[in-house]
This record gives C-alpha cells, structure tokens and sequence, in this order.
C-alpha cells in the first residue's frame, strides 16, 4: 500500500513543473521503498485548424459571418476599413473595402491540468 503520493506543482507562463513522490512502508511482503519523479509540461502552440475566410455581400444584404477555427480556444472576429486601422467587433453595415481579422485568446488549458 502507498503510503505517501504528493504533487508539487510550479508554473511558469510557458511550463508547468510537476513533482510526484511515492512511498510505501515495509510488510511482511515487501521492503520499505520510495520514488520520486519530476516532469515538465509545456506550453502547447496553438494552430488554426480552419483558415480565416468570408464571402463578400453586397450593401443591403444580409453580412456575410466570417469563419475561422482553432486548435484552442474561441475565435474572436473584428472589422476595419483599413488594413492597419482600428479594428471592432461590430459588423460593417456600410458599403466599402472592409478587412476582417481572426484572434484567439490565450487560454490556461494550454498548459495542461
């Protein structure tokens, strides 16, 4: 029978340091013994897993949704007239050139439990 498990848990923003240390006492089967070993998770790297993509739609239609996906976390849409301009999430209800952009929050379950 285990006598001892601990788990120490250090974290860093790109890793989580994980310690386990077992122990187990003497019986009339087996010797006293212990262990202890400690591992490292990293960071796992987000990815798109569906590229950003929209349908253009003309003024007086409905908006076209802009579609994106990825590996972790819920993607946030935004919209600018200017490539390099302020972007906002509210969907354009003028005519014109309009620019989408795709972004996922960093989330904690990228760096495991």
């Amino acid at each position: 029978m285990i006598k001892k498990l601990s788990l120490i848990r250090k974290s860093r923003k790109q890793e989580a340091r994980y310690k386990v240390s077992a122990s187990v006492e003497a019986d009339t089967n087996c010797k006293e013994a212990s262990a202890e070993k400690e591992f490292v998770i990293s960071k796992a790297e987000n990815e798109w897993t569906t590229k950003l993509s929209i349908e253009g739609w003309t003024y007086g239609e409905t908006a076209k949704k802009p579609t994106a996906e990825a590996k972790f976390g819920d993607v946030v849409f935004s919209y600018s007239n200017e490539k390099n301009g302020t972007y906002r999430t509210e969907i354009p209800t003028e005519a014109g050139t309009w620019y989408v952009k795709a972004v996922v929050e960093e989330e904690r379950q990228q760096y495991g439990k």
